[in-house]
């Protein structure tokens, strides 16, 4: 264990009227549902890159020694700020909002922007990660060297030593702190890059980007926050002729939405205009949809040749809007946030016509995450 500068117990300090318990530690404070004797522990370390000082790690098989600020590769020209392993025992909940203060953001250039890379070490969090394509190996040595825990976890699941990661938007940013969210306890960078970084769910905003986006599959949604899930559902509209298929409740975010039952779906180009597809979900057995006009509905079926092919269009009075038809027949969100299915229906007018497509941008291989040229403030959580 590395011995940090300070260490400071904190009880549960308070409680809001949903049943969040709010607990602090120097400058990081941890929300979210947690234990009537929960505790919160900050330790400041060393900087581990930083020359001379080198922190080393305990790990399975001894010790990994942190490296020098970094000249080359994907780390090149980091610099770090603040470092702190951080434990919060009486860990109960499925999301916790982190705030780390004392951080000197003041004089990033003027239109930076700030960006959590989570560093997992948690092989239960990062396994659930890794299945919901949220973490991402990253092999950089020295990264490795200093974390050398966290690299003999990332090798269970690649071919060779890395570090898995996953970029998360901060909630908010000011001159000295940055909020955001996380479902573990984990190792966070702090990152400061000139341009957003474009890793994660991202809106597609024109036809061309489907098939770019379908071989990591596409999150559908009505405009609302409804999303596509892979369960057909009968009586829509108490109907029993209809059927649809079943939507999630109202989600603010494509995370949250797969985590909550949104599946992914995929697309394959069903002629030459460049805005035609058969759309389907599940990989070991493929569910294509098709459109039943006669009963309005929407169907799974098993092959490409009893599917529809879709005709996509984008909604020019909305922004990043699509809808997808057969005809007349418009795939549906039925009875508006009222219903519980998306089917078919022949309203060209309709809202309830009105989708997103969010994609998934993955890593790029030369420099996974950006990352050069960004500064960091490292933070490490460790839950009990």
């Amino acid at each position: 264990m590395v011995l940090g500068l300070f260490s400071v117990p904190s009880p549960v300090y308070s409680e809001d009227s949903s049943g969040n318990k709010t607990a602090v530690s120097g400058v990081v404070s941890v929300s979210g549902v947690m234990s009537e004797d929960a505790v919160l522990t900050a330790e400041k370390l060393p900087d581990p890159f930083a020359a001379p000082v080198k922190k080393t790690r305990s790990t399975k098989s001894g010790t990994a020694s942190g490296s020098p600020a970094r000249t080359e590769g994907p780390l090149s020209g980091l610099t770090f700020r603040e470092f702190y392993d951080i434990k919060l025992d009486g860990a109960e909940g499925d999301e916790y909002e982190v705030t780390i203060g004392g951080l000197d953001l003041s004089s990033r250039p003027s239109g930076s922007v700030i960006s959590i890379l989570h560093i997992y070490d948690d092989e239960k969090a990062l396994a659930s990660a890794i299945e919901d394509g949220r973490a991402f190996p990253v092999i950089d040595a020295d990264l490795i060297s200093a974390f050398g825990v966290e690299a003999e976890l990332g090798d269970k699941y690649f071919s060779e030593p890395c570090v898995y990661v996953e970029l998360i938007k901060p909630q908010t940013v000011s001159n000295d702190s940055v909020t955001f969210c996380t479902d573990s306890f984990s190792i966070f960078a702090v990152a400061d890059s000139p341009d957003p970084v474009d890793i994660g769910w991202k809106r597609i905003t024109s036809i061309d980007d489907i098939l770019d986006y379908s071989s990591e599959g596409i999150l559908i949604s009505h405009t609302m926050g409804y999303y596509f899930t892979g369960t057909l559902e009968t009586n829509v509209g108490n109907n029993a002729s209809r059927k649809g298929i079943k939507k999630t409740a109202v989600f603010n975010s494509p995370d949250r939405a797969e985590s909550g039952g949104a599946v992914r779906y995929y697309f394959e180009s069903a002629g030459s205009s460049g805005n035609m597809f058969y759309i389907y979900c599940g990989t070991d057995e493929r569910q294509y949809i098709k459109l039943d006009s006669g009963t309005r509905s929407l169907l799974f079926v098993s092959s490409q040749a009893e599917a529809t092919a879709f005709t996509a269009e984008m909604n020019t009075g909305l922004e990043d809007v699509f809808t997808f038809r057969d005809g007349d027949w418009y795939m549906n969100m039925q009875g508006g946030k009222n219903g519980k299915a998306f089917a078919a229906y022949n309203d060209s007018t309709d809202p309830n016509n009105n989708m997103y497509l969010y994609g998934y941008a993955t890593v790029k291989k030369d420099d996974p995450y950006e990352l050069n040229g960004k500064s960091y403030a490292i933070v490490s959580e460790r839950s009990g």
